[in-house]
């Protein structure tokens, strides 16, 4: 399934019920189109941004969202396009998805990431905000028994790369301030993932290019180490792409069938 594909079958839906039908049935090739889809390139995540509007434009899902109550899938949909969303990097609608999407790690993560993508006044705004970016951050660390640590430090990793790219030019007395909290004995008391070994190299570090981009479990990433799938991923993966696949018994008899012909 494509981005195209989803937008047509999400405005398809004229009723909450034959939304999260049209979920379930789909659940597998929806998961992987937007779990797996490259949605790097701005075409790409404009497609990506039609879908998420296709969903929410809907009738089906205004009555759902009215109703106070919708069906479980679609909140499923809502956190699969939040992680699409995420990993494209687009945050110019992302107050759009923040209204719609339920309380979670992801939301909370977002929330951060908007708050210091959206600074006025460079000089004092990335400190200005570190307070409240870094609560957001601490209650997305865990849900329920889940750990986010990882993608945590990656928003932590991006307030960094993008406070200091700025600061570091022509206002270096406002980056020493801003490196302070990072530093912090107090803070990284606070906030665990400060104290992470991936965070305080980039922190520390004067060249960016050798700043890793993300961290997983503990593993830095770079060219020769790229980051690997999540738990989480891979758990969805097995349960909606793997185990439909090797349990279907048509394209296993079709494959035996090839066979006996071969021989």
């Amino acid at each position: 399934m494509t981005l195209d594909e989803l937008s047509t079958l999400l405005a398809a839906q004229k009723t909450p019920d034959e939304l999260n039908a049209a979920i379930t049935t789909n659940e597998q090739l929806i998961s992987l189109c937007l779990l797996v889809t490259d949605v790097s390139t701005l075409e790409s995540h404009q497609k990506l941004d039609a879908a998420f509007h296709s969903l929410i434009e809907s009738s089906a899902f205004k009555i759902a969202r009215a109703s106070g109550v919708p069906p479980a899938k679609i909140n499923t949909l809502l956190l699969l396009f939040a992680t699409a969303f995420e990993h494209s990097g687009g945050w110019g609608n992302i107050g759009t998805m923040l209204s719609f999407i339920p309380d979670s790690s992801i939301k909370k993560r977002l929330t951060a990431g908007r708050r210091f993508r959206r600074i006025p006044n460079a000089i004092t705004g990335y400190a200005a905000v570190f307070e409240p970016v870094m609560q957001q951050l601490n209650g997305a660390t865990h849900e329920d028994e889940t750990d986010y640590s990882a993608p945590v430090i990656q928003v932590v990793l991006d307030y960094w790369r993008i406070a200091s790219e700025q600061l570091t030019t022509h206002y270096p007395n406002a980056l020493a301030e801003f490196q302070t909290l990072f530093l912090s004995a107090n803070n990284q008391k606070r906030f665990p993932f400060l104290a992470h070994p991936v965070v305080q190299d980039a922190v520390t570090n004067p060249s960016f290019e050798a700043v890793p981009l993300s961290v997983e479990n503990g593993i830095l990433v770079t060219a020769e180490h790229p980051l690997l799938p999540t738990a989480q991923i891979l758990a969805t993966f097995d349960e909606h792409i793997t185990q439909p696949i090797n349990t279907d018994q048509l394209r296993w008899s079709n494959y035996a069938g090839q066979f006996r012909a071969l021989v």
